[in-house]
């Protein structure tokens, strides 16, 4: 996996996250030895999906993968309709193919399944900069959530709906806007 969740009875400061002693601590020592320095700091849900193999700044960050073109067309299937069945064959050839887990089926049709899709999307892309532009397009709100439910900080603890901040919609400032305008009055 890709991700040091905290396994039952394994512990971590709640305020912080972070892990510096104990069997989540021990674990992550051990199942990740080659990806962690010595040095590290070790966090409950710390992610290895994305690497730093050296440095300064050369990385394992992958562009397109299988998963997120399985992803896309699972979830025009259930945008089109009528496409249970085939959207259903995706999301096992998603769990089977990552060896995430490979006995998993899955038997739901409709509004759920669309959901089931939608949880794959933040399982299987989390961390490459989709959420935001899901969320956005699926015209749902962001909650991010206090611990015990998920995060570490009450102050993270938020809800950020569609129609806040100009319906997040980015704004190209108008100097920089004026400024094309003008720099194209020179090339024409």
């Amino acid at each position: 996996m890709y991700f040091l969740g905290p396994k039952e009875g394994e512990t971590y400061t709640t305020s912080t996250g972070r892990a510096s002693k104990g069997a989540l601590y021990d674990r992550a020592m051990k199942d990740y030895a080659d990806k962690i320095y010595s040095t590290s700091y070790i966090f409950a849900y710390m992610q290895f999906k994305i690497l730093c193999a050296d440095q300064p700044g050369i990385g394992q960050l992958n562009n397109f993968r299988s998963a997120e073109m399985y992803l896309i067309e699972a979830e025009a299937n259930c945008h089109i309709g009528g496409k249970d069945a085939e959207t259903q064959k995706l999301l096992v050839a998603l769990n089977k193919d990552s060896g995430r887990n490979p006995a998993y089926t899955c038997t739901k049709t409709g509004d759920n399944l669309l959901q089931e899709v939608k949880l794959y999307r933040r399982i299987e892309l989390w961390g490459e900069g989709f959420d935001w532009f899901d969320y956005k397009r699926w015209k749902e709100p962001i909650v991010r959530k206090a611990y015990p439910e998920g995060s570490f900080h009450v102050q993270f603890a938020i809800t950020i709906q569609p129609s806040d901040n100009n319906q997040w919609t980015w704004v190209f400032p108008a100097k920089e806007v004026d400024y094309n305008d003008a720099l194209s009055s020179y090339i024409e």
